[in-house]
């Protein structure tokens, strides 16, 4: 899966899984989420934001601010830069 498509997915607003490098090294899973960043244009902006919700769609955790270039796994399939 290329960025390009991460982009499209984020724009769609469906609950996704991802796998993501965070700022300090560590690498954390979310089953299940939802973006929540600004209304900008992601090609321009690269930080968004996602809150982890449970199988209703109910928030379940804080917003956890990424960078889309630190996505590993999106929807189970790798990302390619």
């Amino acid at each position: 899966m290329k960025v390009e498509e991460v982009y499209n997915a984020l724009e769609s607003k469906e609950p996704f899984s991802v796998l993501l490098l965070l700022k300090n090294g560590e690498v954390r899973y979310y089953h299940r989420a939802v973006d929540c960043g600004q209304k900008w244009n992601l090609k321009e902006r690269h930080m968004r934001a996602l809150r982890p919700i449970d199988c209703k769609g109910n928030k379940i955790s804080h917003e956890v601010p990424f960078s889309v270039f630190k996505i590993l796994k999106f929807n189970g399939e790798k990302v390619i830069l």
